[in-house]
């Protein structure tokens, strides 16, 4: 990374990034009898190489400044992330015992070689406003694009909002002060958006290895069809999270009580949706933004640290209860399926 200080408070900061990694996977299975349940009568051998790299870049420009009583911090920056990933496999089956090399094998070939791309670019900005160490006010918006969207729908806006009010800083806290060593009051909005789906997902899937024989003389004629249907329309999850808290500090902060409400719900929740079987397409299910979930939930930390002379010890504990709710699910005129039972590993 480089970091460069512009002006007085004002500093521009470039990181870079990039990442490669490798991988070797070797399968090798010799023939085997076991009774008469169990028999392997040929080798098999299976290998694959695959590479992957990231490749990341951020520019922050930062602004920091305090005048009077006052206290300005602002940011704005641009991220660039880009992944991209190869795999190349094989596999034979037949090969004399002891020679572990796909070539000397006889049946059963199969090769394939797979490859993805994706990439994510941000744009943000924060500023956080304090008044004489009691008032606080930070506002957050980013603007995220993922490749695993379509045109129409690559870009989210994701605005955030909160406040908080240090009230043992306020005058009249002060005969107060003997028991409780700091107060404060939180309160926010928040908007993240989920990207998080295999890639292409908007695209329609064509396999082009499909043959098919025809003709009076049965003539074997190479051809491609589509194996899943695309869902340009989808687009970013949203989860918007609404929380109250409060900071109590006790016993010159030897005691410590820290809690919070909270509403999050999840829309647009990007789910694979069961379509009839008579379209052809059964293999995969479509992505669609099918789903709304509500969390409601209050959490409660509660800590004390006392030192006595050169000993130190603490004590904590923390109280968390959440209700789950499911308000939407699909779009309504089919189910979405999850697990199954099984009994000894066979589908009950």
């Amino acid at each position: 990374y480089a970091q460069f200080n512009i002006l007085e408070g004002l500093n521009y900061k470039y990181n870079a990034g990039y990442t490669r990694t490798y991988g070797r996977n070797f399968t090798y299975q010799y023939p085997y009898e076991v009774g008469t349940l169990f028999i392997n009568r040929m080798a098999n051998l299976s290998e694959s190489r695959n590479e992957k790299s990231t490749v990341l870049q951020e520019h922050t420009l930062t602004y920091d400044k305090d005048f009077n009583k006052h206290s300005i911090q602002a940011m704005v920056g641009y991220t660039y992330q880009n992944t991209d990933y190869r795999v190349l496999s094989g596999s034979k089956s037949g090969m004399p015992r002891g020679i572990e090399v796909i070539d000397a094998g006889t049946t059963n070939t199969v090769a394939g070689s797979n490859a993805w791309e994706n990439t994510l670019i941000s744009y943000f900005g924060r500023a956080i406003y304090t008044y004489d160490d009691r008032y606080t006010l930070t506002a957050i918006l980013r603007r995220d694009g993922s490749s695993r969207f379509g045109n129409a729908y690559k870009y989210g806006n994701f605005p955030s909002l909160a406040a908080a009010w240090n009230i043992s800083n306020e005058s009249f806290f002060s005969p107060l002060n003997s028991t409780f060593t700091s107060l404060r009051l939180r309160a926010g909005y928040g908007e993240l958006g989920n990207q998080e789906i295999a890639d292409y997902q908007f695209l329609a899937n064509i396999n082009p290895n499909i043959n098919y024989v025809i003709g009076a003389d049965q003539h074997l004629m190479p051809g491609a069809t589509q194996t899943a249907f695309a869902t340009p329309d989808i687009r970013w999850e949203n989860s918007i999270t609404y929380n109250a808290g409060l900071d109590i500090g006790l016993f010159n902060n030897s005691l410590s009580i820290i809690a919070d409400y909270f509403v999050k719900d999840s829309k647009d929740i990007l789910l694979q949706v069961p379509i009839p079987l008579s379209t052809g397409a059964s293999a995969q299910s479509p992505y669609l933004n099918a789903g709304t979930i509500r969390n409601r939930g209050f959490e409660a930390d509660i800590a004390y640290n006392k030192q006595q002379d050169d000993f130190h010890y603490g004590i904590n504990a923390t109280f968390s209860t959440v209700s789950n709710e499911v308000l939407e699910l699909g779009t309504g005129s089919q189910q979405i399926f999850g697990g199954r039972p099984t009994h000894h590993g066979a589908n009950a």
